[in-house]
């Protein structure tokens, strides 16, 4: 929802595979705005009054509909170059995370050319589709478990928490959370997720209920359960 009236809707999210944050969301304008697809920021929704309304599926955008229809249009189904984020940062001057990791700051001044830039062209992105990751093969120590299902995130800092994996592999049905935690690694080639447990205790795991909330008790349960450091209190 821009200042000034709907847009589209969420086709997609965009996540950096060395940080877990999400860095973009697809959004197809329909036929609102000559139907393109377009990447935001969540600088744009994390704006005052302009955070998500998850009971109405809603995110109010701190954009007009003319700012976003003369955004630069993306290729959704490739991913996202260097080059193209660098476009997308001169347009809406939003501050560009990988020279400022607090990506939720407002630029002081805008961003001009530079050698640094250059060099930044030719650096490659870290950016891939969450929608890709999607049935990605789950790999425990001691074998494959199942496949990513889905996605937790915080909504306040838009950090991937948890993969959850549908563990048809060792018992049909059940669904589990992860821990980015305790991802050791992803082979994007071999469409595989390496985690740090084993396939016994992801079984005997708590189960996963998308009807219930991800609250701090549903925290306090799982990490119990595997015996690891909890990362609210280690902050």
């Amino acid at each position: 929802q821009a200042r000034d009236g709907h847009i589209g809707n969420v086709k997609d999210a965009f996540l950096d595979d060395e940080s877990w944050i999400i860095r973009y969301l697809v959004v197809h304008t329909g036929s609102v705005l000559r139907g393109k697809n377009i990447l935001l920021s969540p600088i744009a929704f994390t704006m005052p009054n302009s955070a998500p309304e998850w009971e109405t599926k809603t995110i109010p955008v701190f954009l007009t509909k003319e700012q976003i229809e003369n955004s630069p249009d993306i290729d959704a189904d490739k991913p996202v170059s260097r080059q193209k984020e660098i476009e997308m940062s001169r347009y809406y001057q939003w501050p560009r995370y990988w020279e400022d990791h607090d990506f939720f700051s407002v630029p002081k001044t805008p961003y001009t050319a530079s050698d640094i830039e250059i060099e930044w062209n030719q650096e490659a992105s870290h950016v891939h589709s969450a929608r890709e990751v999607i049935g990605y093969s789950i790999h425990a120590g001691d074998g494959d478990i199942g496949y990513v299902d889905d996605f937790i995130i915080d909504d306040h800092t838009w950090h991937l928490v948890y993969i959850v994996v549908d563990t048809r592999k060792v018992i049909r049905g059940k669904k589990v959370l992860i821990s980015l935690e305790w991802v050791k690694s992803i082979s994007w080639m071999r469409a595989q997720v390496d985690i740090d447990l084993s396939s016994e205790s992801v079984r005997k795991s708590p189960e996963y209920r998308p009807d219930q909330p991800v609250n701090r008790e549903v925290e306090e349960v799982l990490y119990d359960f595997y015996g690891r450091p909890k990362y609210w209190m280690q902050r």
